[in-house]
């Protein structure tokens, strides 16, 4: 009988995709540095965001779910699991629309093996049911309700006076994360809730400056 859970996934359009998935990747940083302010992340680094005790791969897909569409990112975890501390935790954060937003999902013995390549199927047992335990895939809500969500945080934790100013906070944000993972190696590329709130700063007192000087004429500026 087939697996209805592997089945090749249809094609997709790759470039509106990775465009749209960068997007969501950011958002979704933005409300795991919001839901902890205390903390300090790293940005593509050996994961697409990691915090102290865990490493996150973020997806956005517009297909169904079929295990052969995680295969990739669930090898890569895996590689990097095998020369980590045995504490540390892998997620998955993905979006799906034929799964429901909030549910999360465990990785059978069988699942696993039949997504790795022939260098990773002989690791060890034990290593392999570690990683199971360790991993997890959490489905999360759609583009666009996550983007709310994000609109809403930076209104409650960034002090935006409206709906307008929360989205062109949200722009500055997209930038900010743009130019630290352009302008920095990986391991260098870290961001936090003060690194956040100082670059809004910094964009406010920017965009003052551009807006009287324009308006003053720039001689008298």
């Amino acid at each position: 009988m087939t697996d209805p859970t592997w089945k090749q996934p249809p094609d997709e359009d790759g470039g509106f995709d990775a465009i749209k998935g960068f997007a969501y990747q950011f958002d979704a940083t933005l409300l795991e540095v919001f839901e902890n302010p205390r903390s300090i992340f790293e940005v593509e680094g050996v994961q697409d965001l990691s915090g102290e005790n865990y490493h996150i791969q973020i997806k956005n897909r517009s297909g169904n779910f079929y295990l052969s569409t995680i295969a990739k990112a669930v090898r890569l975890m895996f590689r990097q699991f095998l020369m980590s501390d045995s504490s540390v935790s892998f997620i998955l954060h993905c979006h799906f629309p034929d799964q429901a937003p909030g549910t999360v999902r465990q990785l059978t013995s069988e699942e696993f093996d039949r997504l790795l390549t022939d260098d990773l199927v002989t690791t060890g047992y034990e290593d392999r049911q570690r990683f199971l335990k360790a991993f997890s895939v959490k489905f999360s809500s759609d583009y666009e309700t996550q983007f709310k969500k994000v609109l809403k945080a930076i209104a409650s934790e960034l002090s935006a006076k409206d709906q307008l100013e929360a989205v062109s906070y949200h722009a500055i944000l997209h930038a900010h994360l743009r130019n630290l993972v352009l302008s920095n190696p990986p391991g260098l590329r870290r961001v936090s809730f003060d690194s956040l709130r100082r670059a809004i700063r910094s964009a406010q007192k920017v965009i003052f400056a551009s807006t009287y000087a324009d308006h003053c004429g720039y001689d008298k500026y």
